[in-house]
């Protein structure tokens, strides 16, 4: 009768874990309209930094417009480095922009698009940080 009631329990402590396990939250991803896909980058080798902006629209995408913005950190503020702005009639925007930094200074790359799909624009940012 031991036996029993130890399984029973067992089972039931099992069962418990694996009901928590199985209920977490669901992942949290972008419910956007327009928008398939939205990338920021920015890397260093050396004091040679890139920062990159992708932008995939859905099936549909009438145009892509956008601008990638590098910025310094300097104390709570932000100083403005240098930026690109391109536009497209196709699914796919990718702009790139080159600059000097300096080691050990705090930077980020702002990408900001509007995608217009049946008549919709839906604007979105993506940032992106690093340390050169």
């Amino acid at each position: 009768m031991k036996k029993v009631i130890v399984s029973i329990l067992v089972l039931s402590m099992c069962l418990s874990i694996c009901c928590q396990v199985f209920a977490s939250a669901p992942s949290k991803s972008p419910m956007w309209l327009n928008i398939f896909n939205l990338t920021t980058g920015l890397s260093f080798i050396g004091t040679d930094g890139e920062a990159s902006g992708h932008c995939t629209g859905k099936s549909g995408t009438t145009s892509i417009v956008g601008t990638l913005t590098v910025y310094k950190q300097s104390g709570s503020s932000w100083i403005y480095i240098d930026s690109v702005s391109g536009s497209t009639t196709t699914q796919r925007l990718n702009l790139y922009l080159d600059f000097e930094g300096v080691t050990g200074e705090y930077y980020k790359a702002v990408f900001e698009v509007v995608v217009t799909r049946n008549g919709i624009d839906e604007p979105e940012t993506k940032t992106s940080y690093r340390t050169c």
